[in-house]
């Protein structure tokens, strides 16, 4: 009989590990992963990936809510350089027509509702880039993220101890869509009894504090009372 370390002697002599060696296949233990593990470097610019798609999505979904918005100041649904015209011609006339209202300031107002089917709508709906995913715990699987308006307006960064609800999305608002002087606010809208409705808003814009002119003041015209 060939002694035991004989053969730990012909395996060492192979390279060969002793372990490597088992005559059965029979386990509690079975890995069936057997993807190739990726580099630091690698891992690295996958999370980047992943990040840039995600924020050129969100971005893309605040635009969608910030346009809705604006074509309710409106009262329309124009686009584009119609869209921006309109909102300046009102917001000119409530300039001309402020001395005569209670706080003497022009504003804009609407009321945004997203109590209703509107504020679950997926935004990225019509979104042509890639779609960002999210590991789902459930299905171990990479899954599609939908961005909706509830959770794009009420948006606050829990790592952020000075961040609130909703300010990334106003201040989207006033950097992108809005001349310097003007801001947006969003106030929660609340019933007669002094109770918050969910989901449901009041919005104005008006001139930021200490602010007494913007670009839309430009070349006013005085509007007449029937106009």
């Amino acid at each position: 009989m060939v002694s035991y370390y004989r053969i730990l002697d012909t395996l060492f002599l192979h390279n060969i590990m002793p372990g490597f060696t088992s005559h059965t296949s029979k386990s509690v233990l079975c890995n069936t992963d057997t993807s190739p593990s990726l580099s630091q470097e690698e891992i690295s610019q996958k999370y980047e990936k992943k990040t840039a798609e995600m924020n050129e999505a969100v971005w893309y979904a605040r635009e969608q809510l910030v346009r809705y918005i604006m074509q309710r100041f409106d009262r329309s649904t124009s686009e584009g350089s119609s869209l921006e015209s309109s909102l300046k011609d009102k917001w000119q006339h409530c300039v001309a027509t402020s001395v005569h209202s209670k706080n003497k300031q022009p504003q804009l107002y609407c009321k945004l509702d997203l109590s209703k089917d509107i504020g679950t709508k997926n935004l990225l709906e019509y979104y042509d880039g890639p779609i960002p995913t999210k590991y789902d715990k459930a299905t171990q699987k990479e899954t599609p993220i939908t961005l909706i308006p509830r959770s794009i307006i009420s948006y606050v960064n829990k790592n952020d101890s000075n961040d609130r609800p909703g300010k990334v999305f106003r201040d989207h608002i006033n950097s992108v869509w809005l001349p310097e002087g003007l801001e947006i606010r969003i106030y929660p809208a609340k019933d007669i009894n002094g109770n918050r409705v969910n989901w449901v808003y009041n919005c104005t814009i008006q001139r930021k504090m200490n602010s007494s002119n913007c670009a839309w003041d430009n070349d006013f015209e005085i509007f007449s009372d029937s106009d």
